[in-house]
C-alpha cells in the first residue's frame, strides 16, 4: 500500500498486466507520477505485442529486481508451423512459407519432450541484447546484420494446451497453443523457431502471454489504465526469506548499517523486520546478520 508518509520515498514493487501494444518501458511512466519519483524499474523485458506479467519496483526496491529477475517463468503462446518471418513473430514481414508445414498433434508431441532441460539456444535477432552498446533489434531495423552467440537456458515444462480453430486464411499454417516454464534469459519467439525445425518446418508466434515469474502470478497483475488506483507490495511480500525481528535498540543498530546477532543460519538473503515489517534486508554468516540494503519501514 502507498505510505501517507511523506518523509519517506515510496519503495515496494507493482504487479502489472500488460496489454499488448506498449513496451516494457512505457509501463514505467506511469508509476513515476503516481509515486512522485524517478527510480523505478521492471524485471524481465516483454516485447511491445506480448501480454502478461510485469513486475515493476519503485524507489529502494528498484535494487531487488535482480533477485526476481533470475526467477523461472511461464507463458502461454501459439505456434504457427508453415510461415517464419523476420522478428518470429506471426505478424511480422514473412520470410518463407512452407505449403507443407501443417503437423498432426501427434507429430508436434514428439518432439516437445526433446526440448526439455539444459540448452543452448539462439537468440532472436530481434532483440533487446545489447551489441557494443545497441540493442540487436535497433541495428536489424537500421540494415545491419547481427550474429548472436547460443545461450544457456532451461525448459522445464513444454506442453501443448489447445489445438485452436485456424484463424488465418492459409490453412496450411497449423496453429497449436503450448504453454511453457524456462529459465531466464530464455526467447519464445526461438522456441518456436526451433519447433518448427525440429519439425522439419518453419514456423513464427503469436499471443506471448507471461503467466508467472516464480511464485508472482498474472492473477495478481495490476491494469496500468487507471495508474492512481496502483497499489505498492512491500518486499517481504514478493520474497519469502527468512526473516527475524528487531528490538527498539537493534533497529537503531541496523539503520546505522551496523551488524547484528541472529539466531538464524546461514543464508544471502535475510528481512530484518520491525512492526511487521521489513526495515532492510542482508545476509546471515556465522549468526551476524550483514545489513546490505535500507528499506523503508517503521
Amino acid at each position: 500500500m502507498k505510505s501517507a508518509d511523506t518523509s519517506h520515498e515510496a519503495s515496494g514493487f507493482v504487479l502489472l498486466d500488460k496489454p499488448a501494444g506498449m513496451t516494457s518501458f512505457q509501463l514505467l511512466f506511469p508509476l513515476k507520477r503516481t509515486f512522485n519519483t524517478k527510480r523505478v524499474g521492471h524485471a524481465g523485458t516483454l516485447d511491445q505485442e506480448a501480454t502478461g506479467l510485469m513486475v515493476a519496483a519503485v524507489g529502494k526496491c528498484t535494487r531487488l529486481l535482480d533477485r526476481i529477475e533470475s526467477q523461472s517463468k511461464m507463458y502461454s503462446f501459439r505456434l504457427h508451423l508453415g510461415r517464419t518471418t523476420d522478428t518470429l513473430e506471426f505478424r511480422g514481414e514473412v520470410l518463407s512459407e512452407d505449403p507443407n508445414g501443417a503437423r498432426s498433434t501427434a507429430q508436434l508431441q514428439t518432439v516437445l519432450g526433446t526440448f526439455l532441460g539444459v540448452q543452448q539456444q539462439k537468440p532472436p535477432q530481434y532483440s533487446a541484447i545489447k551489441i557494443e552498446g545497441k540493442r540487436a533489434s535497433d541495428l536489424m531495423r537500421k540494415g545491419q546484420e547481427v550474429e548472436l552467440k547460443p545461450r544457456q537456458i532451461e525448459i522445464m515444462r513444454l506442453e501443448l494446451q489447445a489445438v485452436p480453430e485456424s484463424s488465418i486464411e492459409d490453412v496450411s499454417c497449423q496453429e497449436f497453443d503450448l504453454v511453457c516454464a524456462c529459465s531466464k534469459g530464455t526467447y519464445i519467439r526461438a522456441l518456436g523457431r526451433d519447433i518448427a525445425v525440429a519439425l522439419g518446418t518453419v514456423g513464427s508466434v503469436s499471443l506471448i502471454r507471461r503467466l508467472a515469474i516464480g511464485s508472482l502470478m498474472v492473477e495478481q497483475g495490476q491494469s496500468i489504465k487507471d495508474p492512481e488506483t496502483l497499489q505498492l507490495i512491500a518486499p517481504e511480500v514478493v520474497f519469502h526469506w527468512p526473516r527475524f525481528d528487531l528490538t527498539e535498540a537493534r533497529l537503531g543498530d541496523v539503520r546505522q548499517g551496523k551488524r547484528v546477532s541472529v539466531s538464524l543460519d546461514d543464508s544471502s538473503s535475510v528481512f530484518a523486520m520491525a512492526e511487521g515489517r521489513a526495515v532492510a534486508m542482508g545476509r546471515v554468516e556465522s549468526s551476524v546478520f550483514f545489513p546490505e540494503l535500507q528499506l523503508n519501514g517503521v
